[in-house]
């Protein structure tokens, strides 16, 4: 995961605010990263984050969610680099990463996924007005199966994507339906979905950028994990030597 100087720097550029506090809570508050795939301990937190920073600090506390997913993201889309591009010389095989990185990025499965996308999750019923009647349906399951599919996944991966998306998505419904019983005055929702999606945007507007400060900054970890010679490659991928 990005060291917390890489949240930091990361954090003024798109939330002119960072925290190590917020840091701390996130890594180490009951769990690492425990917000970004169970959605009472997102909305426990975030009412906390809010409550004290308000929405500045409510930024951060998603960016830095999106951070830690973003490296995991660089690390799985290495591999498919290399493996599904596999019939081009390898110099011209990194010409495809930053889009591979992006769509990544767009299609991570986790709580803030199902907050700026959550409203397609369940599209697929014809039968049923509520997302509780058909949650986990074999035809919903077989529907975002499908999707995946179509993105280009295995149909492995398309499958594992799909029941952690509809898990993501019922656990996420039980939560904002009780978490009235937990907390007194949560946050307010919508809040925090615009904040979540003017986060992904930010973070998507800025890729190269953020992605070069990650490598730069944590660069003793990136050259061990992939070696100077993939590690140059990468960084010429996101146009490192021309970033600011």
């Amino acid at each position: 995961m990005p060291s917390h100087r890489v949240h930091q720097v990361a954090g003024d550029i798109i939330c002119r605010f960072s925290s190590e506090d917020i840091d701390e809570l996130i890594d180490r508050g009951g769990g690492h990263d425990a917000g970004r795939m169970n959605c009472r301990k997102l909305l426990v937190q975030a009412t906390r984050v809010y409550g004290k920073y308000g929405e500045s600090g409510l930024c951060y506390y998603i960016l830095h969610h999106y951070l830690d997913k973003l490296a995991s993201i660089i690390k799985g889309r290495f591999y498919r680099i290399l493996m599904q591009y596999r019939h081009l010389p390898v110099e011209e095989r990194f010409k495809y990463y930053q889009q591979e990185v992006r769509r990544g990025l767009l299609d991570e499965v986790s709580t803030l996924s199902y907050l700026v996308d959550g409203s397609t999750i369940g599209s697929y019923s014809e039968t049923s007005s509520t997302f509780r009647e058909y949650s986990g349906s074999i035809v919903e399951r077989y529907m975002m199966y499908k999707e995946y599919v179509n993105k280009g996944y295995s149909k492995k991966t398309a499958k594992k994507k799909a029941e952690a998306s509809l898990d993501v998505a019922s656990s996420c419904e039980d939560a904002f339906t009780y978490i009235y019983e937990e907390i007194e005055e949560p946050i307010d929702m919508s809040i925090l979905i615009k904040l979540t999606r003017d986060v992904r945007s930010a973070l998507l507007t800025n890729i190269e950028k953020i992605i070069c400060i990650m490598l730069t900054i944590d660069d003793k970890y990136w050259l061990d994990w992939f070696g100077e010679d993939y590690y140059g490659k990468i960084a010429d991928a996101f146009n490192c030597s021309n970033q600011q």
